[in-house]
């Protein structure tokens, strides 16, 4: 797998390629340029040397692709050198050597790299907003759907309260009038009895 990062670093870029265990280095600073390489076998060399950092590869990848308080790079007599920051200590960690290199192959090298990641990138944001336009378009007709349904909902009650409400209320008046005329008991005692025989039907 190669993962390649291009880097502002104090008064230079520099473009890191990590392929497999090894590191090519492009590095530009003013009007010169530089190139380089770190092995995984020098690196084995220093994670020996260094047995209090547990991951030196690791922590190589996070100096070369960021900028932080942890850890600096300087390019000093052709070399890069890399050095493990805490509080006002600087340790130096090593020491990579450089080759010169064409200025302006450098320069072609390094802006190549940066126009395709940027039109990459473009691509995939124009593909990302299409995702979530179809997404929107999906969400609006679910809340469609939804209203749809909770609208039908609404009717179908409305349609089934019509229709026995004038049950219920026929009902209720002959309830009235039984309970008027004292016939409420034998009324009901009829509705038990004419709802136990419709089980045999």
């Amino acid at each position: 797998m190669t993962e390649t990062f291009v880097t502002k670093y104090n008064d230079f870029y520099i473009k890191s390629t990590f392929l497999n265990d090894d590191i090519f280095l492009t590095v530009l600073a003013g009007k010169t340029a530089f190139s380089g390489q770190i092995a995984a076998d020098k690196m084995a060399e220093l994670q020996i040397k260094w047995p209090k950092f547990e991951d030196l590869q690791e922590m190589a990848k996070e100096t070369l692709t960021t900028q932080s308080d942890r850890h600096s790079l300087s390019l000093e007599d052709g070399s890069l050198i890399w050095r493990k920051l805490g509080g006002s200590a600087k340790l130096r960690l090593a020491s990579f050597e450089l080759s010169a290199f064409n200025f302006e192959d450098a320069q072609s090298e390094i802006i190549d790299f940066l126009v395709t990641c940027f039109l990459k990138n473009r691509t995939m944001l124009k593909g990302t907003k299409e995702n979530l336009d179809a997404g929107k378009k999906d969400m609006e007709k679910m809340r469609d759907e939804i209203s749809r349904l909770v609208s039908e909902k609404a009717e179908t009650e409305q349609l089934l309260f019509e229709q026995f409400l004038p049950i219920l209320n026929s009902k209720k008046e002959r309830i009235v009038e039984l309970e008027a005329g004292g016939g409420l008991s034998d009324w009901r005692s009829e509705q038990d009895t004419d709802q136990e025989d419709s089980h045999f039907v």
